[in-house]
């Protein structure tokens, strides 16, 4: 049985399911976005506003033009990870 990473069998899935999983991945990072630029504007963090839209907006250009999966992927982990970083500091502003 050969290795095969985490993030390659993400990317294996994405493939196999790749229109259902397309709507989930758009639907849940742009709510998750909205969340993170939502508490950014209540503490008057723009900066966090400004790049949860932009990587909301890369996700659901990456997933509409129907690139590759691995970039697919890639775009929606980044994406969800920093809009949670942003969360997380903007919890800390309170």
């Amino acid at each position: 049985m050969e290795n095969v990473s985490w993030f390659q069998k993400q990317v294996h899935w994405f493939e196999f399911y790749r229109f259902g999983a397309m709507a989930n991945m758009l639907i849940f990072l742009s709510c998750w976005g909205a969340i993170a630029s939502m508490l950014s504007i209540k503490v008057h963090f723009d900066m966090g506003m400004y790049i949860a839209a932009i990587t909301s907006m890369a996700n659901n250009v990456a997933l509409i033009a129907q690139v590759k999966g691995k970039y697919c992927v890639s775009i929606f982990l980044f994406g969800f990870i920093v809009q949670t970083l942003i969360m997380i500091a903007t919890i800390f502003m309170f």
